[in-house]
C-alpha cells in the first residue's frame, strides 16, 4: 500500500514543476515571450519532454537496481509461499482418498488467465476507468468556463488547474494513512458517488445557470481530492486479490490498460465537448491543456 501511495504521489511531481515554471515566468500573461531566446511556449514543451525522459529512465533504473530486483523476487516468493500454504490447508481439510488430492489441488489453484483475472478484479477495473475519466474530462474543459470576476477569465483556467493538481496530490497523500476503501464493493460505491461530480460540473459549465467562482473552485477541489484518493485505492484494492506472481502480472497489465483507455476516452470526450460548445471567453487554454498530467 505504501509503495502504491508513494508511486502515485510521484506521478504528480512534474505537475508542480510546471506550476513553478508558469508562476515564475508569468506564463499566462504572454506565452510567446522569450526566455533566453526561446519562447515560453516552446520552453514549456521542452520541460515536458525532459521530465518525461527523466521519469522513464528513472523508472527503468529503479526496476533494474539490484535491491529492487531482490525486493520484487522476495515479494513474488512470499506470494507463492502463501498460495502453496493455502492449498495445503485446503487439502488437509479434505476427507477424500489421497489419490484425489492432486485433483483437488489443481481445482483450487487460481486461474491466471486474463479473462479470469478480469472477472476477479472487474469492479476495480471499472472503478479506475470511471475515476480517471471523471477528473480528466473536467480538466480538459477548464478553458471554456466564464468567471464571475472574482478570479477573472484570463486566470481562471490556471487557478482551476493548480487547485485540481494540488488537491489530487493531497488525496494521494491521504492513502498513506489506513484506507477507508478496503474492498471492491466499497470502491464501486465510492466511485459511483464521486462520478456524480462530473454531470454537476458540466451542468454548471455548459448550462450557465449561474456563475460563481468560489463554487467552481470548491467543486474542482473536491473532485481532485476524491480523485487522488480513489485512483490510488483502485490499485491497492486490486492488488489484494493477486495471490500469485502470475495473477499479479495479469492484474497489473489489466489495470494499466484500463487506466490508459480512460485517459484516451476522457481526453477525446473533453476535446469534442470543448469544440462543440462556444468559448467562454477565457484565454488560458495553452496553460491547462499543455500541463495536464497523465497521472490524473
Amino acid at each position: 500500500k505504501t509503495c502504491a501511495s508513494v508511486f502515485s504521489m510521484g506521478m504528480f511531481a512534474p505537475g508542480f514543476v510546471f506550476m513553478a515554471f508558469q508562476l515564475g515566468t508569468n506564463f499566462s500573461a504572454n506565452p510567446k515571450a522569450k526566455v533566453g531566446g526561446v519562447s515560453k511556449a516552446h520552453l514549456h514543451w521542452i520541460i515536458a519532454a525532459v521530465l518525461s525522459f527523466v521519469g522513464v529512465v528513472a523508472l527503468i533504473v529503479l526496476l533494474n537496481h539490484p535491491k529492487s530486483r531482490v525486493l520484487l523476487a522476495n515479494a513474488d516468493k512470499e506470494l507463492q509461499e502463501k498460495e502453496e500454504q493455502r492449498l495445503r490447508d485446503v487439502n488437509n481439510g479434505n476427507t477424500g482418498a489421497s489419490s484425489d488430492k492432486g485433483g483437488e489441488e489443481d481445482k483450487d489453484k487460481p486461474d491466471e488467465s486474463m479473462k479470469a483475472v478480469a472477472k476477479m478484479i472487474g469492479a476495480a477495473l471499472v472503478s479506475i476507468f470511471a475515476s480517471i475519466f471523471a477528473i480528466v474530462a473536467i480538466t480538459t474543459y477548464f478553458t471554456k468556463i466564464d468567471s464571475d470576476g472574482t478570479v477573472g477569465n484570463a486566470f481562471l483556467p490556471v487557478v482551476l488547474f493548480y487547485v485540481k493538481n494540488s488537491t489530487d496530490f493531497l488525496g494521494r497523500c491521504f492513502t498513506l494513512m489506513p484506507l477507508c476503501i478496503k474492498d471492491q464493493k466499497v470502491l464501486a460505491v465510492s466511485v459511483a458517488f464521486r462520478f456524480l461530480l462530473v454531470p454537476l460540473f458540466f451542468i454548471y459549465a455548459v448550462a450557465n445557470i449561474f456563475t460563481h467562482d468560489i463554487f467552481l473552485l470548491v467543486l474542482v477541489a473536491i473532485s481532485g481530492l476524491t480523485s487522488g484518493y480513489i485512483n490510488t485505492c483502485c490499485f491497492v484494492v486490486a492488488g489484494q486479490y493477486m495471490r500469485t506472481p502470475g495473477l499479479k502480472s495479469s492484474g497489473a497489465a489489466l489495470m494499466n490498460i484500463s487506466f490508459q483507455a480512460a485517459l484516451i476516452v476522457s481526453i477525446s470526450f473533453g476535446a469534442i465537448l470543448s469544440f462543440a460548445t462556444p468559448s467562454g471567453g477565457t484565454g488560458g487554454g495553452s496553460v491547462v491543456n499543455g500541463t495536464n498530467s497523465s497521472g490524473a
